[in-house]
């Protein structure tokens, strides 16, 4: 295999010319990179990078052989504009059916990825004590009309959602943890707690030895099933050796060591998180502030990617798919073209 390299000012060329701008009209470099940034999301760093890794990672999932540049701006474009698939085939002059191919082939290629992008860190020797943030993400989807449930809704913006959980380093632009999807309605700590799994593993649960599972005719609205009314039962930690503790995120922190979350994690043990507290002195409150705020603004670099801002519309089972390919492509970002501000 022939190893193609990219350089940044050569992707920053040719994402501009993909765009419609040919090389009389693509300004100073200022106006090339507002220009690239509006139709990519990422620095021409960040994909000069990505692009090399695809063709050299160590994941079979994500490695890909013979790489095209035109097909890897296709879905990075469609991601962060959420182009409809005749305005985009028209745009970078293929068919619908070709757009749609090499889209999912490389945003599924770039979600793999995320085995070498978004690993937990070994924590046990950090002189730090809080060691990370966390928050969830919630990006809306078509309601589901066959599977109606108003837990489906959203408490942040009243429609239906998913939701994800993602926790960010405090001293490094990195995120390290990323799990989902969850209805929109479930709150930020029972997922933190694990009194909840997400979706995808409660449908591996529910279908474990089923051979004749009806949910595989296609039916995306219909994929998860129905729920049993136990659902609505809190998960009840027991301090006891044989009972495993449930996986989740709660139970990853070392002992010593502490996470920040906002005000949706009051009522979480205190050596396992840490919240906005008025009794915190005037410095400790500002470094909380900052610290959410920082969080908010690696959030707000996900959701500028409208797929996530927009209502989804190709089924809930693809939405994780694309949520950790862009996590994984802010990662990137965040490590090779824009970091977080510092705390």
């Amino acid at each position: 295999m022939v190893l193609i390299n990219i350089s940044a000012a050569n992707f920053l060329r040719l994402g501009l010319e993909a765009k419609g701008f040919g090389p009389s009209r693509q300004g100073s470099l200022k106006v090339k990179l507002r220009r690239f940034h509006s139709a990519y999301g990422l620095a021409p760093q960040t994909l000069s990078v990505m692009f090399h890794d695809l063709q050299t990672t160590q994941v079979a999932e994500a490695r890909i052989d013979d790489p095209d540049y035109k097909d890897f701006l296709l879905a990075v474009f469609w991601m962060k504009t959420y182009m409809v698939e005749e305005d985009l085939a028209g745009f970078f002059d293929v068919s619908e059916k070709t757009a749609r191919t090499h889209i999912w082939k490389y945003v599924t290629e770039i979600r793999a990825l995320k085995a070498e992008m978004i690993v937990w860190p070994d924590f046990e020797e950090s002189e730090e004590e809080i060691i990370f943030s966390v928050d969830t993400v919630h990006s809306p989807i078509q309601e589901q009309r066959r599977n109606p449930d108003r837990r489906w809704s959203s408490y942040k913006f009243k429609k239906p959602a998913l939701a994800y959980e993602v926790a960010i380093k405090t001293w490094e632009d990195e995120c390290i943890w990323v799990r989902g999807p969850f209805k929109g309605g479930t709150k930020d700590l029972p997922i933190f707690m694990g009194e909840v799994v997400p979706l995808f593993e409660e449908e591996e649960d529910n279908n474990e030895g089923d051979d004749n599972n009806d949910d595989d005719d296609g039916d995306v609205d219909n994929w998860f099933g129905d729920e049993d009314d136990d659902d609505d039962e809190d998960y009840v930690f027991e301090e006891r050796e044989d009972i495993p503790l449930p996986y989740c995120l709660c139970n990853q922190i070392p002992e010593g060591k502490v996470a920040y979350g906002d005000q949706g994690y009051i009522g979480a043990p205190r050596h396992k998180v840490i919240g906005p507290n008025i009794a915190d002195t005037e410095d400790v409150q500002q470094f909380k502030q900052r610290l959410g705020a920082r969080h908010e603004s690696f959030n707000k670099r996900l959701k500028s990617f409208k797929i996530l801002e927009e209502r989804f519309r190709h089924g809930i089972k693809k939405h994780p798919v694309v949520f950790e390919a862009i996590v994984v492509m802010v990662n990137y970002d965040m490590k090779h073209g824009r970091p977080l501000f510092q705390l």
